[in-house]
Formats: C-alpha cells, structure tokens, sequence
C-alpha cells in the first residue's frame, strides 16, 4: 500500500507555475505603468457650477477659452444653461501670436530736400521714422543712392 510519486510530474508542474507566475508579474506591471502614465499626462479639466446670470460667453471669458471649447466638452448645454449645471472647462490654450505691433498711417507728406552730408539714418533720426519707411515711400531709393538736392517724401 505505498504511494507511488513520480517526481517529475510534480516537478514539472512546479516549474510551469513558476513560468506562469513571471508571466503574470509582467503583464501587471505593464497594465500598471499604462494606467499610471495616463495620469501622470492626462489634462487636468475643471469644472464650473451655471450660476443663473451666466452666460456661455461669460464663463468663457472667465477661463481664458472660447465659447466653442466649453461646447465641445458640453454638447448637451448647446441649447440652454440651467442654474446648478456643471459644465467641464478645458484649460486655456496661450496665444503665441498676441504680439501687439505698432502701425503707422500716413496722413500727409513733407517734402525733403536732400543737403550735403545727409544719409538715410539721419533724414530718419531727424523725422523720427524708419529708413525702410523712407524707402517705401521713394521708390528710386531702392535702385540709387541718395544724391544731393534729391527730392523725397517724409
């Protein structure tokens, strides 16, 4: 009556559990660093509570987004915003291109009458504009040099 073991079978049934178990180990740590890389770049969103004086363009100027954007992640208060309503507000995209630039229009023209010694950087400095300017402005300037007792546009 003794029990006949074949350690081999055991054996082999240790080893595949062992090689299942790696396996495993690996997958979750796969699943593990995908959930966890989400969160670490998912967008933070917020969230904004409808108050009954606002408007989807009030909100939107309040977050720095346009009234399409807050629509976008809103699509059912396309029609109405009830009070108590909680709307997702994405974050604010910055505007590279807000650069405010100075322009100059011209009104008149004064007359210029080139004296010995004059350069373009001095007709400039003297009516306080810019040598491109000058040159828009007269065309000959950009096929000759300034000459004296030449005639140009200010």
């Amino acid at each position: 009556m003794g029990v006949d073991l074949d350690f081999s079978k055991v054996l082999h049934r240790f080893s595949n559990r062992a090689h299942y178990d790696k396996r495993m180990n690996r997958i979750f740590l796969v699943f593990f660093f995908l959930i966890n890389a989400n969160l670490i770049f998912a967008q933070p969103l917020r969230t904004h509570t409808v108050d009954s004086q606002d408007t989807l363009e009030s909100i939107a100027r309040l977050y720095g987004v346009t009234a399409n954007d807050i629509l976008i992640l809103n699509p059912d208060v396309k029609n109405q915003l009830n009070k108590d309503d909680v709307l997702v507000i994405p974050n604010a995209v910055k505007d590279i291109s807000s650069k405010t630039t100075q322009v100059r229009e011209v009104i008149s023209y004064k007359l210029h009458r080139v004296k010995r010694k004059d350069t373009l950087y001095s007709i400039a400095e003297k009516y306080d504009i810019t040598i491109d300017d000058i040159k828009k402005h007269n065309q000959q300037l950009l096929v000759k040099d300034l000459q004296f007792k030449d005639k140009i546009y200010i």
